[in-house]
């Protein structure tokens, strides 16, 4: 049965709710499917998946939760009370100050072991400082069973999305760096034109050098299916080519749709994501299982 949702501000919003209804919807009723939004930022995404999971399946009882990190040098100071105030305004009935948390850089999160169905971010990758205590958290936290969704881009995107400019990820040389952006913002590449009411070129070029050497930490395609590894998750990027999808449809004007039926094919899959990884972002889809030891031992 098609239900209608309506239209998110962001089209990774509407893939993310699509993949978490696809593996909750069989949930036991007789619990709430918890579900954290890892680097939550300003709310927007809790708040979209608590409107809409409820519609999509209705048997069901779900509980948002989420957290980011304290003193990152990104976010403003007091933004994290205008996020619960946000949450307040927008899903009344619910405690969020018992559902959202501050961490700082390297602290455990703050959730009991195996205590959710599902830890979902967007666009947050991009900008952890240590991946490998980000994919031990999701593996503690995760129930036996439990998944993981993430959209990102790669080290491999040839494209740079927060600065609008080719590559400047991958330039580890600060000085490299600089010339860099300097030169491409000279000839009117890029965000500076935006923003010349608020700096000289100068300016603009240090600070989003700055931006990019000290907020951006990439990671490559297989860091990620490694990290997964050894983390004990199965890691994919099975649900990419229907984020893709989502996107050209939205292009076209075309209504979001919610298929709790779709399919994926590995191999087809690989070479779809050998493309699209160098496009923009991608969805990085962690699964906390493994049959092989319990099969064995029964």
């Amino acid at each position: 049965m098609h239900v209608p949702i309506p239209r998110a501000a962001s089209v990774t919003h509407e893939h993310l709710l699509d993949v978490v209804h696809r593996y909750t919807r069989l949930s036991p009723a007789d619990r709430p499917v918890r579900i954290l939004d890892a680097g939550c930022g300003t709310g927007q995404l809790i708040a979209y998946l608590s409107a809409n999971l409820p519609r999509l399946s209705p048997s069901l009882a779900f509980e948002l939760y989420g957290f980011d990190v304290a003193g990152h040098g990104v976010q403003l100071n007091d933004y994290f009370d205008e996020t619960q105030c946000f949450l307040s305004a927008e899903c009344p009935g619910v405690d969020w100050s018992g559902r959202l948390a501050l961490v700082r850089v390297g602290e455990p999160w703050p959730f009991a072991d195996g205590f959710f169905d599902a830890v979902v971010s967007n666009q947050v990758l991009e900008h952890v400082g240590r991946h490998d205590q980000f994919f031990a958290e999701i593996a503690r936290t995760l129930r036996p069973g439990g998944f993981s969704v993430h959209l990102n881009p790669l080290r491999e995107c040839l494209w740079e999305w927060h600065l609008q400019l080719p590559l400047v990820h991958r330039i580890r040389n600060y000085d490299v760096l600089l010339a860099f952006i300097t030169l491409c913002s000279r000839f009117g590449l890029g965000k500076y034109r935006s923003h010349r009411d608020r700096y000289t070129l100068s300016e603009y070029c240090e600070s989003h050098a700055d931006y990019v050497h000290h907020f951006t930490n990439y990671l490559s395609y297989r860091g990620a299916l490694g990290l997964a590894k050894r983390h004990g998750l199965r890691g994919s990027f099975r649900h990419t080519p229907g984020f893709y999808g989502r996107r050209l449809r939205r292009a076209v004007g075309g209504a979001p749709r919610f298929d709790s039926r779709g399919r994926h094919r590995a191999f087809s899959t690989w070479l779809a994501v050998f493309v699209l990884k160098r496009i923009s972002s991608v969805s990085l889809m962690l699964e906390k299982s493994e049959t092989y030891t319990r099969r064995n031992r029964a």
